[in-house]
């Protein structure tokens, strides 16, 4: 073998050696590495809570960013408006002058229904379509009160308390003037009272001081034309009256006498009829005397005057 070939040999084998160290210090030195094992990610930390959360106004939009929330304030406080697709309000619940307040409205945008604080108490109002007052309810020093009203929005219907009285219940004609009432009086008999177009009065059924029934037709305010009633001994009357008011005629009774005799007794006064003049006195008089026969009495302004008897 020749020196190069030697030479070639020996460099070979060394060679070798330092390749198999290397693999084998750089295996030691970077061991290999194992998969880490997939599975759910670490869960992400809770977001702190807000204990207060102060600003001016909040709105909530939809997907189209259209708000269809908004709370903020007004003059008298804070309001809560809710509102929909197309960014209307439908509702609203709001501080206002006298308290609370809330309005519901319609499709349209006019309000359908509103519910508010009044000078007496609570108020609450339904309208029609148009936006307009249909009913109202409201409560007031006297107690409460409903008033309907027609598609124009005159008067149609009313039920109230009064402090003079006790309940009421008005009805109204197309003009919106009064055309039907039927109340408690002072005396606590019932009243039915009719008017005429322009609001006066035509018939009243009431009672009198002693509690017995009575009609009146009116030709006007304070103006009766016919009244039937009864007297205190539940005898019927009729009287008469002009234009104004004044007597005319009447047809009832004559004043009880007293019974001679017996005490505290009396005499049933008897039937009578008096004609009036236009001053208001009794200047013709029908009527039976104490033995029971008939009587006509003519009579002056001053009362004097002469009676005739069969």
């Amino acid at each position: 073998m020749t020196v190069l070939d030697t030479r070639f040999l020996a460099g070979m084998i060394v060679g070798g050696s330092l390749l198999g160290a290397g693999l084998l210090l750089g295996g030691l030195s970077s061991p290999r590495q194992q998969p880490v094992p997939q599975g759910a990610p670490p869960a992400a930390a809770a977001a702190p809570v807000a204990e207060t959360l102060r600003a001016r106004n909040i709105e909530i939009v939809d997907e189209l960013g259209t708000v269809v929330l908004a709370i903020g304030s007004n003059d008298d406080g804070g309001a809560i408006s809710v509102r929909d697709r197309m960014g209307k309000t439908v509702l609203l619940a709001s501080a206002a002058a006298r308290g609370g307040m809330f309005v519901v409205s319609g499709v349209e945008g006019n309000v359908a229904f509103n519910v508010a604080a009044g000078p007496g108490g609570g108020a609450v109002t339904i309208r029609n379509a148009l936006g307009q007052a249909a009913v109202d309810l409201a409560a007031d020093a006297n107690g409460g009160a409903i008033a309907v009203m027609a598609g124009d929005g005159k008067p149609a219907a009313r039920i109230e308390s009064l402090a003079t009285s006790g309940g009421t219940i008005t009805a109204f004609n197309s003009a919106g003037s009064q055309s039907l009432q039927l109340f408690s009086d002072v005396s606590g008999s019932g009243v039915i009272e009719s008017y005429g177009p322009k609001g006066s009065p035509l018939i009243s059924l009431a009672s009198t001081v002693g509690g017995h029934g009575r009609i009146t037709t009116y030709s006007g305010p304070d103006r009766p034309l016919v009244t039937l009633t009864s007297s205190a001994e539940h005898e019927g009357q009729v009287y008469t009256h002009g234009p104004n008011g004044e007597p005319l005629i009447a047809l009832g009774t004559r004043p009880a006498a007293a019974q001679g005799g017996v005490a505290g007794a009396l005499k049933p006064g008897g039937p009578s009829l008096r004609i009036f003049n236009q001053t208001g006195n009794a200047v013709v008089t029908l009527e039976p005397n104490d033995k029971g026969e008939g009587e006509i009495g003519v009579w002056r302004n001053d009362a004097s005057g002469k009676t005739f008897t069969p």
